[in-house]
């Protein structure tokens, strides 16, 4: 997906029942959080991006313990 737009805005929460979810976020192959933990309420991160194409990856640390 193509935008013009300088910074988003990610949320994250734990969807379901809290029970430990973990999430790292990466932009542009960096870690810019390294141990997100989940729970009910949201997790905000805001990024600012760069000029041209970004790319943004979740990558899931464990599935909880339900």
């Amino acid at each position: 997906m193509e935008t013009n737009t300088k910074k988003i805005r990610i949320e994250s929460r734990d969807h379901s029942y809290v029970d430990g979810d973990r999430v790292r976020l990466y932009v542009n192959e960096k870690v810019i959080r390294s141990n997100i933990i989940l729970k009910s309420g949201f997790y905000v991160v805001d990024i600012v991006l760069k000029e041209g194409f970004n790319r943004i990856d979740i990558e899931a640390l464990n599935q909880g313990s339900s």
